[in-house]
């Protein structure tokens, strides 16, 4: 368990940094340019991440595969998140 609780803070940290580094590198960009569709898709994306990183303790004891999947979602939505800021800026 300690093993899942010290991966759980590297995602955590790893989507802050993440988001961060998004709205860092974009504000120039967004300032000048109204958020498009995919900018909304991306923050409600990120949003759903930290909730299910928030959420994982609750579902750790009885609900497996939703534990699952809102950690595949979570890291999924990082990886999206930095690929995008970084095309796009």
């Amino acid at each position: 368990m300690d093993k899942m609780k010290s991966f759980l803070c590297y995602v955590g940290i790893s989507w802050l940094i993440g988001l961060c580094y998004f709205f860092v590198t974009g504000f120039y960009y967004f300032r000048h340019n109204p958020p498009d569709g995919l900018c909304i898709l991306l923050f409600a994306a990120s949003v759903f991440a930290g909730l299910m990183l928030w959420l994982y303790p609750v579902f750790a004891a009885s609900r497996r595969s939703l534990r699952h999947a809102g950690l595949a979602v979570a890291m999924a939505s990082f990886g999206f998140g930095v690929l995008w800021s970084m095309w796009r800026c």
